[in-house]
């Protein structure tokens, strides 16, 4: 199934993704409503699965869309967000960081991304473990914030899993 396809109506505002030297990706994305003047019906989709590595374009979406619909093995989790929910990831706050830093890259560890767009802007930052100390600041609220929408993804499937284990004990067995 294309999970892409469900979000037409919707235009992507904020992505993170975490990519590990030996294992797949996972990506964060946070949807809005199209043609909306404020961020209206905010929703997050997690990918789990994307191989970073396998990008075509610089399209990042459209490289996303066409791996999800290609590889089954990519699990995807979507969570309508809550206006309380939506407002705890301060997407407006204002950072500090200076563009150039001494960070060093290496070859074993994690890549950490951070992607915004706007109508007419758009900002890409790309960092390898904890980052450059300049950036200590948007780094910590990159992974704060990644954490805090996999926790409200993984309450979500628990939840769903736990209503599937109740009606599943309740109902009769007809093998």
């Amino acid at each position: 199934m294309d999970h892409f396809v469900i979000v037409k109506s919707k235009r992507p505002i904020l992505r993170f993704w975490e990519v590990p030297s030996f294992d797949d990706g996972v990506s964060w994305t946070i949807f809005v409503d199209n043609r909306k003047p404020n961020y209206v019906h905010p929703m997050v989709r997690k990918v789990i699965g994307i191989k970073y590595a396998h990008r075509n374009s610089y399209d990042d979406l459209k490289d996303m869309a066409e791996e999800t619909a290609s590889n089954k093995h990519i699990k995807v989790q979507e969570h309508y967000l809550k206006p309380e929910e939506f407002a705890r990831l301060e997407i407006s706050r204002p950072f500090t960081f200076s563009l150039v830093s001494q960070h060093l890259m290496g070859l074993d560890g994690s890549t950490f991304c951070l992607q915004s767009w706007t109508d007419s802007d758009s900002l890409v930052l790309e960092w390898w473990e904890a980052g450059p100390n300049e950036w200590h600041e948007i780094v910590q609220w990159a992974s704060q914030t990644r954490q805090f929408l996999s926790d409200l993804l993984d309450a979500q499937e628990k939840a769903f899993k736990d209503i599937n284990q109740q009606f599943d004990a309740g109902t009769p067995n007809m093998a």
